[in-house]
């Protein structure tokens, strides 16, 4: 019997398990886990569970009956020490070998930490649930917070953190924020709606020491100091690529894979935020940190295990809630040397359509959904938009998609 192995629980993890099922495949399927509870959604973490509108029990991506439904045997608490790739066999961090004909590596990212002592009472990741549950837990308790990184999941946690009435100042070390997602023009239109919501912004600042004390935290920052009764630190992530080096696998930003989800090694794959895989869509490696590029790659990866020959080709989209704001990107925005906004800033719902090169790349969305859906189907099959075209005076997107998707 074919014996696959996945390691990692989140969701690019439960999609492999789950795609190799429902392509057929009957033999065994194992899920190592490293914490103790089954793959849960993770963006609500620094939204909607922060705030106390959904639960753990919500979180979860499958029930326990569906592990039991489709034979997949899960192990909590679990994690794989080495790789033998010449015997395929895997050791488990409770002793235990277990044997291989594919292995499946889906081990995600951990948070960059700062270099300074982790009072969990006072200073906060979000990565994971035990993150989240902390900071919520504590909130109630505070009244003002700093946030260190201005990226996606900093400022979630800002809007969330204003919603409850508490004060808040971000800290930002480039000139923008999110500055690795988004062009400076639609990070400027977020800097002052995180603004006129009472958050202080603090851009081109970088954080020279923390020092807690039972009292707070004092943050040293470009020669000032302020005290505040938390901090969250988010600040990036770094790909959990070490089992796949230690084992000879090629890692580069990433365990490198090809646009099928191979390694270096026939018989492991790498599919989520911890693979570099080679985009067919963006003709390059990339490595994306986001829920559809997971459930993307490991249906990607599931299918060429089960030799369907199917490549990774995927319109890479991503989206962060912050307060009623619906921000939804498809594409890749830069580079881009014009660009054709519609819709209306001063009400909160517009589209920003990039162009390259005569080329539309990508789409930024605002409370704008049905653009965004047209711009990732037009994106799928090679955009014939123009910025003349969508200039045009009574040009209907509807209309234009319908013909050219």
């Amino acid at each position: 019997m074919k014996k696959i192995i996945v390691v990692g629980g989140g969701q690019a993890g439960l999609q492999v398990c789950e795609s190799v099922r429902r392509e057929g495949f009957d033999g065994e399927l194992s899920l190592i886990c490293e914490e103790d509870s089954l793959p849960y959604q993770r963006p609500p973490l620094s939204k909607s569970f922060l705030l106390g509108d959904t639960d753990m029990e919500r979180l979860s991506i499958r029930p326990p009956t569906f592990f039991r439904k489709y034979e997949i045997k899960y192990f909590l608490n679990t994690s794989v020490l080495s790789i033998d790739r010449k015997n395929k066999k895997v050791k488990l961090s409770n002793g235990n070998l277990m044997s291989y004909d594919n292995l499946v590596l889906t081990t995600g990212a951990r948070i960059r930490q700062l270099g300074i002592s982790n009072d969990n009472s006072k200073v906060f990741y979000i990565r994971d649930v035990q993150g989240s549950e902390a900071l919520r837990s504590r909130l109630a308790s505070i009244d003002n917070i700093a946030v260190i990184g201005g990226g996606f999941i900093g400022l979630e946690v800002a809007a969330v953190c204003r919603q409850l009435g508490k004060s808040v100042i971000v800290f930002e070390q480039s000139n923008s924020l999110m500055a690795r997602g988004i062009p400076r023009p639609l990070a400027s239109y977020y800097e002052e709606v995180h603004k006129e919501k009472g958050v202080h912004i603090a851009l081109e600042t970088t954080v020279e020491e923390l020092k807690i004390d039972r009292n707070g935290i004092a943050i040293s920052f470009n020669d000032n100091k302020l005290i505040v009764d938390a901090v969250v630190i988010g600040i990036g992530v770094i790909p959990n690529t070490e089992l796949a080096s230690d084992s000879g696998l090629r890692c580069q930003n990433g365990i490198v894979t090809d646009s099928e989800g191979r390694t270096n090694d026939n018989a492991i794959f790498a599919a989520g935020d911890c693979a570099s895989f080679f985009s067919e869509y963006c003709k390059k490696h990339v490595r994306l940190e986001s829920i559809q590029n997971a459930v993307d790659t490991g249906k990607v990866v599931a299918a060429n295990m089960l030799g369907k020959e199917k490549q990774y080709d995927s319109v890479p989209w991503f989206w962060s809630d912050q307060y009623d704001l619906k921000l939804q990107i498809a594409g890749i925005l830069e580079p881009y040397d014009d660009v054709v906004p519609t819709g209306s800033m001063q009400n909160n719902s517009f589209s920003s359509y990039y162009f390259y090169n005569g080329a539309h790349v990508g789409t930024a969305s605002v409370n704008k959904p049905s653009d965004h859906m047209k711009s990732r189907k037009l994106l799928s099959v090679g955009s014939k938009l123009t910025a003349e075209v969508l200039r045009a005076p009574g040009f209907d997107l509807q209309s234009f998609a319908k013909e050219h998707s």
